[in-house]
Order: C-alpha cells, then sequence, then structure tokens
C-alpha cells in the first residue's frame, strides 16, 4: 500500500524519455534493501532482519521519488469519472493476475507436502527470475514511444512488431540458456539440498518467456484504452489454467501444476495477438514470425548447451575446477551460436526491423562519425 504513494512525477520522467531517474532510485533501493538486511541480520540474527529489509525496499522509492522529481502531486478528483473508466478493468486484470501467479502456490501447499511446496515455490522464483528482470525492464519505455506515435497506426504497430522482436531475440536465449544449465545453476546458488526443484525451475523458465513474448501487444491495447480486452485476456488465461490443471495434476501431481502455468501462458499469447489484430489491427502473422526466428534459434541453443553439458561436464566431474571450465565453455559456445544464428537468419530472412537491425544501424553510425573524425 504504501508504494502507492510515490511520486507521479517517475511516471512524468518515463514520458519525456528521462530513464536515468528509474535507474538511480532502482540502484539505490536494490543497494539499501541489501544493506538494511545485513545490518538487520548482524544485529538481531534472526528472520526479522528479511522483514525489515524488504520494508525497506518498498520505502525508499517512495522516499526517492519525491527527493529527485520535483513535482508535487495534489489532490484533484475532476478526473476521476475517466480515470476509473479505464482502470477499473486493470483492476480487474490485475485481480486476475494475482490469483494466477498465486493460486497454483495455493493449490501446491495444499495438495503437496511441505517439502514439496517449499521446491515448487523455489523453483518458481529461481526459474523466473532472469527473464523476470529482464522482459519488463525491456518494455518499460514501450508505452512512452508508442504515445509519442499515437494516431499513426502504421508506426504505432510496426513499433510494436519490432519491439515483439527484439524482447524475443533477447528472453527466448535467456529463458532456455537457463533451462539447459537449470542443475548447475541449482546447485551453485542454491545447493546440493534443492537439486529436486530442477524440474520446476526449467518449467518456470520455460512460463517466464511465454508471459513475455507478446507483452508489447499488451501495452498496445492499453495505448488504445482497451482495458477490458486486456482483463478478457487474463481471465481467459486464468481459465485455461484451471482446465489445464484438472487434467494435469491427477497423473503428474506438481508438475502438472507447472505444467498448466505453462500451457495457460500460451493461450495467454495467443490470445493477445488475436485480440490486438482485431482491435487494433496488428497482423498476428507478422507478429509470430518475429517470435519463430529466436525460438529456433534458442530451441538449437538449448540442444547444443545440453549436449555439452552431458559431454563434457561427466568427465570433469573429479575437478570442480575443470567442471566450471566446461561449464562455462557450454554457456559460451551457447551464447556464440545463437548469435552468428540471429545474424544469419536476420539476413537470409530479408532483414526485418529488429534487435539485429538496430545494432547494424548503430555501428552504422559509429563508423560514419569515426569517418568523418
Amino acid at each position: 500500500i504504501f508504494i502507492s504513494f510515490g511520486n507521479i512525477g517517475q511516471i512524468l520522467a518515463r514520458k519525456e524519455f528521462i530513464y536515468t531517474l528509474d535507474f538511480k532510485i532502482a540502484t539505490l533501493t536494490k543497494i539499501a534493501s541489501v544493506v538494511t538486511t545485513v545490518i538487520a541480520g548482524i544485529m538481531l540474527r534472526d528472520y526479522r532482519a528479511l522483514v525489515i529489509g524488504i520494508i525497506a525496499g518498498y520505502t525508499v522509492p517512495v522516499f526517492l521519488s519525491y527527493l529527485w522529481h520535483p513535482y508535487r502531486p495534489r489532490w484533484n478528483t475532476s478526473k476521476i469519472g475517466e480515470i476509473w473508466t479505464l482502470t477499473k478493468w486493470l483492476m480487474v486484470a490485475r485481480a486476475g493476475q494475482f490469483i494466477l501467479r498465486k493460486g497454483d502456490e495455493f493449490v501446491a501447499g495444499r495438495i503437496g507436502t511441505t517439502a514439496q511446496f517449499g521446491l515448487y515455490n523455489v523453483g518458481s522464483d529461481f526459474g523466473q527470475t532472469p527473464v523476470g528482470e529482464i522482459g519488463p525492464a525491456m518494455l518499460k519505455a514501450l508505452l512512452p514511444v508508442l504515445s509519442s506515435l499515437e494516431g499513426n497506426i502504421e508506426r504505432t504497430n510496426q513499433a510494436v512488431i519490432k519491439t515483439i522482436a527484439a524482447v524475443n531475440t533477447v528472453i527466448w536465449p535467456i529463458g532456455l540458456g537457463f533451462m539447459a544449465i537449470a542443475a548447475q545453476a541449482t546447485e551453485l546458488a542454491l545447493g546440493s539440498r534443492w537439486m529436486d526443484a530442477v524440474p520446476f525451475i526449467s518449467l518456470f523458465a520455460l512460463a517466464s518467456v511465454l508471459q513475455t513474448m507478446t507483452s508489447p501487444a499488451n501495452t498496445l491495447l492499453i495505448l488504445h484504452g482497451h482495458t477490458r480486452s486486456q482483463s478478457q485476456i487474463v481471465w481467459i488465461e486464468f481459465a485455461s489454467f484451471v482446465l489445464a490443471a484438472i487434467a494435469l495434476v491427477p497423473g503428474f501431481h506438481l508438475i502438472g501444476l507447472a505444467l498448466a502455468r505453462t500451457i495457460s501462458s500460451v493461450v495467454s499469447s495467443l490470445v493477445t495477438l488475436l485480440y490486438t489484430q482485431k482491435i487494433c489491427q496488428l497482423p498476428m502473422s507478422a507478429a509470430l514470425q518475429t517470435i519463430i526466428r529466436p525460438l529456433a534459434g534458442a530451441v538449437l541453443m538449448y540442444a547444443l548447451v545440453t549436449y555439452m553439458i552431458t559431454s563434457l561436464l561427466p568427465g570433469m566431474i573429479a575437478s570442480p575446477a575443470l567442471g566450471s571450465l566446461g561449464l562455462a565453455a557450454a554457456i559460451l559456445s551457447g551464447a556464440v551460436f545463437f548469435m552468428l544464428w540471429s545474424l544469419a537468419s536476420w539476413h537470409f530472412s530479408g532483414r526485418p526491423e529488429g534487435l539485429e537491425s538496430t545494432i547494424m544501424d548503430k555501428i552504422i553510425q559509429w563508423r560514419m562519425s569515426n569517418a568523418k573524425l
């Protein structure tokens, strides 16, 4: 609740394409949260340190938003009717998202043991972390950019397609790469006692990609004020999750619950593209084409990394140093392969708009500026 009192000036800064404020607030908040937790841990030496750290993580950005932006909000209800027309459906959508994201954990706690619930919960959090941190950060600037193009449907849709292409070029290799090294990452970050969580980590890593891959299309719906449609998409996703869980949980137990989340994410993405095609004239075929290319490359990368791990690491297991070297080689090989795949497939597919074209444009600009010097 307290974080809702943050200064709206932070949103105004994004609208003006000033993202240094977001960066400073996010960075200092992370530092403050960690430092507070450590100090409280040294002083209290119990779980209260974590609680204090979490509280600091929510309160610090509120104070910083007022400290670093001059705008001061004033109480005004003159536009409340207009605002409520849009936000009431956003509230319904957020309620559905909360139930969907936490409902599976509630079910897991009911049908599983305490240990099984712990594995499911940790697997969910850890598996979604890589894409969950990067995906939203990439999309933060999209709404202000689209707002500046509003009125030009063709340019707006082109910007959304380009963003979908860029986002998927990043999240697919991260998500599937994390799936490939899930066992090694779990042992390194959480310890060997959490190895039973690896299947959940892998599934939720995939689910996080599927949830994020059409997020730019969701932003397009918000831009045009179709919050009711967005709410419908969320509840369709929830309904598909319930149906999938009913079908899968009896046979696969908690794994079935994670699979249901993955399936519902696919349904949500497809329905989102259908809605944006119908309402916003965003070509579904063009959006899918931008997803298929990085998806194919990420699948091949996953196969390569998995093969290298299964073939190299067993022979190096006796030496931790060699094992780490083999894992690093597998990760590096996967990254290099995906970059080469992206460039080659981008070239042979006609050099469409996306992350590759943006990078190439920047390189050309850099070369031209150096040539002038």
